[in-house]
C-alpha cells in the first residue's frame, strides 16, 4: 500500500487576524468600484461589451478579480500580496454585486431599484459582523502568538519595520509566556534592525488617504449625513416593497390595479 499524504482537518475556533486594515481595503476598493462603474455607464450612455448576440457583462470581470484575489492568497504569504488580494478582491465584488438586479428579476433588470437599497444593507452588514468579529472579545493567547508568527515572516523576507517589531513585541505580550516561541520570538523580534526608509510613494498615499478618512468620518455632520441618507433609502425601499405587495395583493384579489386618471383631450378642441 502507497503511502498518501492528506489534510488533516478539524472542527475548532478559527483564529483570526490582529490586521483590521485587509478587510478595510476590500470594502473601501468595493464601494469605490461600485461607484465608478455607475458614474461610467451613467455617462456614458451605458454602453454594451460585445456584439454579434454576445455581451460580456461585467459581473464576469468581477467573478476574474475575485478568482485573482483567491489564487494570490493560496499562493503567496507575504503580507504585500495579502493587501493586493484585498484590493483586487474588493474590486471583482464591487463589480459583481453592481449587477444584483440582473440576477433578482426574471426580465434581468439592472435598473431594479431596490437593488441600490439591498447593495447599501449587504455593504453595512459586512462592516458590522466583521468589526463584531474583530472586537466581541480580545485576542486569545494563541491568536495573538499565530499574529506574530505571521509578523516573523518579515524577518526572513526583507526586513520588518519598526511599527510592526512594536506590534509584535505587544502580540507577544498577550501570548502565553509558557510557550517556548515566545521568548525565541522575541529575541529574534529584539535582536532586528527596524528598517528607517521612509515610506513609499504607495505608502505616503495610503497614510494620507487613512488620516483624510479618519477626519472625515469623525466629523459629527458626516455622520448625520449619512445616517439621513440610510433613513431616506431604507424609506424608500419600504414604500417600494408595499407599493409591489399592494399590487400584488389586489392581482390576487381580482381588483384592477389603482391608475392614475388621465384627460382626454377631444381633437375638435384641438382645432377649434
Amino acid at each position: 500500500m502507497s503511502r498518501t499524504r492528506g489534510l488533516h482537518l478539524s472542527l475548532r475556533t478559527p483564529i483570526r487576524s490582529a490586521d483590521e486594515g485587509l478587510l478595510d481595503a476590500f470594502l473601501i476598493s468595493a464601494i469605490a468600484t461600485l461607484l465608478v462603474i455607475r458614474i461610467y455607464l451613467e455617462a456614458a450612455g451605458y454602453p454594451q461589451l460585445g456584439g454579434d448576440g454576445l455581451h460580456i457583462a461585467h459581473v464576469l470581470w468581477g467573478g476574474l478579480g475575485m478568482l485573482v484575489a483567491i489564487v494570490l492568497l493560496l499562493l503567496f504569504l507575504t503580507s504585500t500580496s495579502r493587501l493586493v488580494a484585498a484590493l483586487v478582491g474588493g474590486i471583482g465584488f464591487g463589480a459583481f454585486i453592481d449587477e444584483l438586479g440582473k440576477f433578482l428579476t426574471s426580465d434581468n433588470n439592472y435598473f431594479f431599484k431596490p437593488t441600490a437599497a439591498l447593495v447599501y444593507v449587504v455593504f453595512v452588514i459586512l462592516f458590522l459582523a466583521s468589526r463584531e468579529i474583530r472586537r466581541f472579545r480580545t485576542l486569545t493567547p494563541e491568536e495573538n502568538l499565530v499574529n506574530a508568527v505571521e509578523l516573523s515572516k518579515k524577518l526572513a523576507v526583507s526586513g520588518i519595520g519598526e511599527m510592526d517589531r512594536d506590534h509584535a513585541l505587544r502580540l507577544l505580550d498577550g501570548a502565553d509566556q509558557t510557550n517556548p516561541l515566545v521568548p525565541a520570538l522575541r529575541e529574534r523580534f529584539l535582536a532586528a534592525h527596524p528598517d528607517h526608509v521612509g515610506p513609499s510613494r504607495l505608502g505616503r498615499t495610503r497614510n494620507s488617504l487613512g488620516r483624510l478618512y479618519a477626519r472625515l468620518v469623525g466629523n459629527r455632520w458626516f455622520r448625520r449625513v449619512i445616517a439621513a441618507l440610510f433613513v431616506i433609502e431604507g424609506l424608500s425601499f419600504l414604500i417600494g416593497v408595499a407599493a409591489s405587495a399592494a399590487v400584488v395583493g389586489s392581482l390576487l384579489a381580482g381588483l384592477r390595479p389603482f391608475t392614475w386618471p388621465s384627460i382626454a383631450i377631444e381633437p375638435r378642441l384641438l382645432t377649434s
